[in-house]
């Protein structure tokens, strides 16, 4: 069996995964997409069977043809290389990760293998809204929820709220960084709201 991870370069639990596959005979691959632009080879021709190639410091030019499962275990996002320059670094950085959702296509589309941890429907689980709509489609108790970009808005549903209590979590981080109070605050998971954060996020 052949196995190709997916994860990021400071995995250590894929470290203690990897060894016991490889003890178990399995050939296991590891791909780190956050070393895509600096360290792995991901290549793709047309006039090439198969169209993609990947190789990498963690990967011993991986054959395709004979891979037989992903294991998505949640990479970080690809970078650009550490001296490319300031001014291009963020286009690099996305077109990396465009180029990288090709890639998964690929395998998703044109490959016959097993996921574990499959990507799209990690993306899925992770849309907010679409969770809480579901939940209460099954009958299970939701709280008045509110997503906005709109600071009046907020404000408005904290007053109506605030006497139950409101918490507010991040939408996707699972920290917010400093939002122009005296020192950093971070928001872990989620935290009850103060009526001094509505206000920062106001005048920031």
């Amino acid at each position: 069996m052949s196995l190709l991870i997916i994860t990021s370069s400071d995995d250590v639990h894929a470290d203690y995964i990897v060894k016991k596959l490889r003890h178990s005979n399995v050939e296991v691959f590891r791909f780190h997409p956050d070393t895509l632009l600096s360290e792995s080879k991901l290549n793709f021709a047309s006039e090439l069977l198969p169209h993609w190639s990947l190789a990498a410091p963690t990967v011993r030019a991986l054959n395709l043809t004979e891979l037989e499962v992903v294991y998505y275990r949640k990479p970080k996002p690809v970078q650009a290389r550490s001296d490319t320059a300031p001014e291009v670094r963020e286009f690099c950085s996305w077109e990396g990760r465009y180029y990288l959702d090709s890639f998964l296509n690929y395998l998703h589309t044109k490959l016959d293998v097993r996921w574990i941890n499959d990507d799209r429907q990690i993306r899925v689980a992770e849309d907010k809204p679409a969770q809480l709509m579901k939940a209460k489609e099954l009958g299970l108790m939701v709280p008045d929820t509110l997503v906005t970009t709109d600071p009046e808005l907020a404000f408005a549903f904290y007053k109506a709220n605030c006497v139950r209590g409101v918490i507010v979590k991040s939408f996707m981080l699972t920290f917010l960084r400093s939002y122009r109070i005296a020192q950093l605050t971070r928001i872990w998971v989620c935290r009850n709201v103060e009526h001094g954060i509505l206000v920062a996020f106001r005048n920031s």
